[in-house]
């Protein structure tokens, strides 16, 4: 039996684009089992033509993420791939970048971010996950002023570390928002300080208050010989606590300001001259 679409149908898929009836036709079972789509996040080459998509979906209940890559074959098709790139992957919003190359650029770790972030009127950008830093064509940023705002996790610092390794490489200023004046939940980030502050302007994000994380470039592998205890004010056979707020993941000893992840120690500033 032939079955015939309902107007309303028709109409609806007449005003997609063609990404966008792929992305739902990949993600048909998984919105079955009660995954929303948040966004189709789109990633462009200098010219602005599209060069691949990320779909992005997620639980409501569980709050479980479906990320994955959309792009072309060779035969015009969509799979879910990344295109191959010989000189690293864009960033993201890159035409942008290219256009606006004496504006301060805001880094984040995801594309929903830095939508939020452009939505203010602020320059923002991401290279998508924690995994992707390495992978990735940052020349665009070289020598430009560049503002880290890290995700409240282990994963988020991870990814701020080495966004800052390849920045300082690059001749960058770079800056962190710093979290701690934030009072944000573990696993936050700045999608949820906005959605808890909703009547916030582009000059309140500029007016939150920056770290510097590196006194230099030879800082970024400082060593940390000995383990750094857990500070007195928490108990340190609970690990629970130790990354239930992000101000007690901080412990401040003669060598510096260290986060204290689950497993492992990360250094993240020196002391400003002068202070010590």
């Amino acid at each position: 039996m032939i079955q015939l679409a309902c107007p309303n149908q028709i109409a609806e898929s007449e005003n997609k684009t063609p990404e966008q009836i792929a992305a739902d036709r990949f993600t048909q079972r998984f919105v079955k089992t009660g995954f929303k789509k948040q966004a189709l996040h789109v990633y462009q080459d200098a010219q602005g033509q599209p060069v691949y998509w990320r779909i992005r979906l997620k639980h409501p209940q569980t709050g479980e993420k479906w990320l994955r890559p959309l792009s072309r074959d060779v035969q015009g098709g969509f799979i879910l791939k990344e295109p191959a790139f010989q000189n690293g992957k864009p960033l993201y919003q890159l035409p942008a970048l290219l256009n606006n190359v004496n504006d301060t650029v805001w880094v984040v770790e995801g594309e929903l971010c830095a939508d939020k972030l452009t939505q203010l009127g602020l320059l923002a950008t991401t290279s998508g996950g924690v995994d992707s830093v390495s992978v990735t064509d940052w020349s665009p940023l070289v020598k430009r002023k560049v503002v880290i705002w890290p995700d409240n996790d282990k994963a988020g610092l991870k990814y701020a570390h080495s966004v800052t390794s390849t920045l300082i490489s690059l001749g960058c200023e770079v800056t962190w928002i710093d979290l701690v004046p934030l009072h944000l939940p573990a696993k936050s980030d700045c999608v949820d300080w906005l959605a808890a502050h909703p009547q916030a302007s582009y000059q309140d994000v500029l007016g939150l208050s920056q770290i510097t994380p590196f006194a230099d470039e030879n800082a970024l592998s400082y060593p940390v010989e000995q383990p750094i205890e857990q500070p007195n004010t928490q108990p340190t056979s609970n690990k629970k606590n130790r990354r239930s707020v992000y101000s007690s993941l901080f412990k401040v000893t003669s060598q510096g300001v260290f986060f204290l992840a689950e497993e492992e120690t990360f250094w993240v500033c020196g002391y400003a001259q002068g202070l010590k």
